[in-house]
């Protein structure tokens, strides 16, 4: 089977909601294999090119469902319509290149820690100090 360069960051998108990985590696991590099953999700590299989410276990494996990508006008429109509806100016997404639009989108990115940094997260936050 013949693989296809895949160009981050991987947006990945669920009715709508954007969510940002800044390399495949994080999108695989974070996302759920269940989720993917269940065919919610629809994922593009930065240029557009349509991404294949594989289901497996234990963790979702990203490849790319085409060798050019054909899709950047739906990438454009997703997420026009998204930084729409968070709030972003109108003036600026109108005139935002599909480049500027997907670098924008890294604001809104997930940050996958390993599951070693989340416990540590968790207990830093559940014995912290109280502050009365």
């Amino acid at each position: 089977m013949e693989t296809f360069p895949i160009e981050p960051p991987i947006i990945v998108s669920e009715s709508g909601d954007v969510e940002a990985f800044e390399s495949v590696e994080a999108a695989e991590s974070y996302l759920e294999p269940i989720d993917v099953e269940k065919a919610r999700f629809i994922a593009y590299d930065s240029r557009g090119r349509l991404l294949q989410l594989i289901p497996s276990s234990p963790r979702v494996r990203i490849r790319a469902a085409e060798k050019d990508a054909n899709h950047d006008r739906e990438l454009r429109n997703l997420l026009t319509a998204y930084f729409e509806s968070v709030g972003v100016a109108n003036d600026w997404v109108s005139g935002a290149s599909l480049q500027d639009l997907v670098e924008k989108s890294l604001e809104y990115r997930v940050i996958s820690l390993s599951p070693l940094d989340q416990i540590k997260t968790f207990l830093k936050r559940a014995f912290k100090p109280r502050r009365d």
